[in-house]
Parts: structure tokens; sequence; C-alpha cells
């Protein structure tokens, strides 16, 4: 039976964590890109859209801690761009490229 030597996911981002025990240099954390999870229904927004304008703004966020998320995001930061509702699948791989918007 595999042992699982990480820890938790922080509840908030899907980030990658180093294994329990190892020293970390949080001097290079703080400049290592994050990762998300972006979701949306395709009939709202969907991938295809995303693409074919080659950005986009994500607003229209109701929900508080995911409002505060987008408020985290740095540029460089990527994120999955997850369909919700009709699919439910990742479909896609994004990048931040501006601060703090919602």
């Amino acid at each position: 039976k595999p042992v699982n030597r990480f820890p938790a996911h922080c509840g908030r981002c899907i980030r990658i964590h180093e294994p329990v025990g190892r020293h970390r240099d949080f001097t290079a954390v703080e400049t290592m890109p994050r990762y998300w999870l972006m979701k949306s229904e395709p009939d709202a927004y969907a991938w295809e859209e995303l693409v074919a304008a080659g950005s986009g703004i994500w607003d229209g966020v109701r929900n508080h801690r995911a409002k505060n998320n987008l408020l985290a995001m740095r540029p460089g930061d990527l994120a999955f761009f997850y369909h919700s509702n009709i699919g439910r699948e990742i479909v896609g791989i994004m990048e931040v490229v501006d601060a703090g918007l919602t």
C-alpha cells in the first residue's frame, strides 16, 4: 500500500507541494507560479469563447472565497479551465495575465 508523503492541499487552490520533511526555500516559493482551478458553465462562458477571444476577464463571481482567490492571483499563475454542470471536465489550461481583477 503506497504511503501518502504529501500534505493535504490548502483547500483554496491546487498547488504542488514538497514532500513532508524537506526544507523549503520560501523565497523560491514566492516566485514560483501558483496553480488554480477556474470553473465556468459552458453555456455561460465556454473554453472555445476564451480561445477565440485570446484573453478575457473573469467576472460575475458571487462567492466571497472565490473572489478572494481571484484577488490573490498573480500574472504568470496557471489555471485549469473546468466546465461545470455540462461535461464536468477540465478542457484547457490558461495563464493569468493581470492581477486583482474581479
